[in-house]
């Protein structure tokens, strides 16, 4: 239709409308201004909370520590990059709440016990909290600043190795012969393991978080094994998630067992 008015419009057989476009001309070289307008005056779409924090800058430091151990690495920082080259951010910093270990989590009333049952589902409020982290650690007047910027540098210096650590466990041939029904495979070899079993092993792994010169990495004892953690998991699928991962990835009595265990690893090693 509208192929066939600019033709009847160039040929003259009818008049041109007149038509008033509105605009309005903003001319700044402030970067975090420039962001905030742009989100601001998106007035036909609203804008997700990941294009947010890629427009504010929010994932560029934690992009080029990943970037450091896996050069080749392409953090989403928008919802329209929804190709296999870009890695999901939000997935990511699930695995990375998760592996926040108890010194450092934001919570000082559960650092005894810290309730990590939400970073297996709820990835809008690990999103939320990573901008919340981000916004404290940058702002030296925010009463919260060097807790968040502590909290912050975790997050920086363990990306990688979370990265790494989740894709390991998610194919982890230590499962081979579990009997695990959930659990997607190819003959033998294990293809995938449900996110609702990973999520409580890798929270139990946050018992061997340790800050180094070089940063913050997760280093096991020498005397633990993958196998023990393995038959563990095994265990309260079966008799407190009923066989379902799901279940398993929602129960704080799941987390707990497993990180039970690899804090008494961690305490014997000391």
């Amino acid at each position: 239709m509208l192929q066939e008015f600019f033709k009847r419009v160039a040929s003259g057989e009818i008049p041109p409308p007149l038509i008033h476009v509105k605009y309005e001309l903003i001319v700044t070289d402030d970067e975090d201004l420039i962001a905030e307008i742009s989100i601001a005056r998106n007035f036909q779409n609203d804008v997700a909370n990941i294009s947010i924090a890629g427009r504010r800058g929010q994932l560029d430091e934690l992009e080029e520590s990943l970037r450091k151990k896996l050069p080749d690495v392409k953090l989403r920082k928008s919802e329209t990059q929804l190709s296999d080259d870009y890695i999901s951010t939000e997935r990511l910093l699930q695995v990375i709440a998760t592996l926040v270990p108890a010194q450092l989590w934001p919570r000082t009333d559960e650092r005894e016990n810290p309730n990590k049952v939400y970073t297996y589902s709820m990835k809008a409020k690990c999103l939320k909290e990573f901008q919340d982290i981000f916004r404290k650690a940058h702002d030296k007047r925010d009463p919260e600043h060097q807790t968040a910027k502590d909290l912050y540098q975790f997050y920086l210096d363990i990306a990688a190795e979370a990265l790494e650590l989740y894709e390991k466990w998610k194919g982890h041939q230590g499962f081979a012969g579990s009997g695990i029904r959930s659990i997607t495979r190819e003959g033998r070899e294990i293809i995938d393991v449900p996110d609702g079993i990973i999520f409580p092993i890798l929270a139990s792994l946050s018992a061997f978080a340790k800050k180094t010169p070089q940063g913050w990495t997760i280093k096991a004892p020498k005397v633990f094994k993958d196998e023990e953690l393995i038959r563990a998991a095994k265990s309260v699928y079966q008799n407190i998630a009923g066989h379902n991962p799901w279940v398993m990835g929602k129960s704080r009595a799941c987390y707990a067992s497993l990180y039970q265990i690899t804090s008494i690893y961690q305490r014997l090693s000391d």
